[in-house]
């Protein structure tokens, strides 16, 4: 590998927080692609909050509790029986990242030497050239990803072995791609508007409304996206192409919506502050991972302080790091192990079949720990 292509698996191993959204749309959401897993039982309190006019149930987890793998406050922690797998390098790659996966679990994407990476029932195959920076990929093997340069950004799909650009308006550019498993495309156009390449009209593209900039993180396979817009936060847009914001919890100064499966999204809330919310125990530090039930309009603390990576169709959240694990709907924790052999693990996508991936890398800083290097990972739950 060059310095630069270390330099980018760095980059993306160092890339699993979404960065704040308060400023600038353009730096939110680049996590929460394919994800999903296993079954979860509820149980939470509750309180009340009034959006947009609107009634909706918070169910707010208390802070107040057993300490989380990470040293903040969540539910007890499950001994589970999650193991972990090295997925297969292709020849002459020494380096890379597992990034995304398919709702079945069997196609994988990953990302090395700028090049892309797609695993097919565990067998790497190296993608064209041009199909650099994948964010997705369905079932059928369609991949979708963003090619950013100096000359501007564009959109791309792979499917039957061709890579081939998005279409966009005239003068446009679009970025921060998914697909669902109809083969729906969903993404970003000019760093403000969501756009969607339907795949029952190829060739076709439609450019949706929102009341500000914004970004899509994610499509469903019902056809639902969510995401974010600035000055509003958390955002969802429906399949007749309307949106509405997503639910906060009291005193929230913005947030990001970044997966969904099924009836549940997840995402990040922010805080300006470095208290404990009174009333509702939101933790220290201002920033709390949620999710939303998109059927009801509920939102609920997961009950850590952090960023996911994704979210299951039973509403169990995917935290990356710190060590990666999977918090479900009563924050009960069910830790993945990690990989011992390197400094760090991380997790990046998850099916609805227990299924998840990521990377476990080495610490450069560590004198006695030899070139850096970085191994995608598969967790069988």
């Amino acid at each position: 590998m060059t310095v630069t292509d270390i330099e980018r698996v760095r980059a993306l191993m160092n890339d699993v927080d979404f960065p704040e959204p308060r400023h600038d749309v353009r730096h939110t959401v680049r996590i929460g692609r394919r994800r999903r897993a296993g079954r979860w039982a509820a149980t939470a309190t509750m309180g009340v909050v009034v959006l947009a006019g609107v009634a909706a149930v918070v169910r707010v987890a208390p802070w107040a509790g057993t300490s989380g793998p990470d040293g903040t406050t969540a539910g007890p922690v499950q001994v589970g029986d999650c193991r972990i797998e090295h997925l297969a390098l292709p020849a002459g790659v020494g380096s890379a990242i597992a990034t995304g996966v398919d709702p079945t679990g069997r196609r994988i994407i990953g990302d090395a030497d700028n090049r892309t990476i797609l695993w097919t029932d565990g067998q790497p195959t190296l993608l064209p050239a041009e199909a650099v920076g994948a964010e997705a990929v369905n079932s059928s093997g369609t991949v979708v990803g963003t090619v950013m340069t100096g000359g501007g950004n564009h959109a791309w799909v792979y499917r039957e072995g061709r890579v081939s650009r998005l279409p966009v308006p005239s003068g446009g550019a679009a970025e921060q791609v998914s697909i669902n498993e109809a083969g729906d495309i969903a993404g970003t156009l000019s760093r403000t508007s969501p756009i969607v390449w339907p795949a029952d009209r190829p060739g076709t593209y439609t450019v949706l409304d929102a009341p500000a900039a914004s970004v899509v993180s994610v499509i469903g396979d019902n056809g639902v996206m969510v995401g974010y817009v600035e000055g509003v936060g958390p955002y969802r847009w429906d399949t007749d192409g309307s949106g509405r914001p997503l639910a906060l919890l009291p005193g929230v100064a913005t947030g990001s919506a970044v997966d969904l499966a099924g009836n549940w999204a997840t995402g990040l809330l922010e805080w300006s502050t470095s208290e404990p919310v009174a009333g509702f125990s939101i933790p220290p530090g201002g920033l709390a991972a949620v999710r939303w039930n998109l059927t009801t309009g509920e939102v609920t603390s997961a009950g850590v302080d952090g960023r996911p990576a994704g979210i299951d169709a039973a509403g169990r959240i995917l935290m990356p790091e710190s060590p990666p694990r999977l918090i479900g709907l009563d924050n009960v924790v069910l830790p993945l192990p990690p990989d011992r052999a390197f400094h760090r693990t991380v997790a990046r996508g998850m099916t609805d079949t227990g299924i998840v991936v990521g990377a476990a890398a080495t610490d450069d800083k560590d004198p006695n720990a030899g070139p850096y290097r970085s191994q995608p990972l598969r967790w069988i739950c």
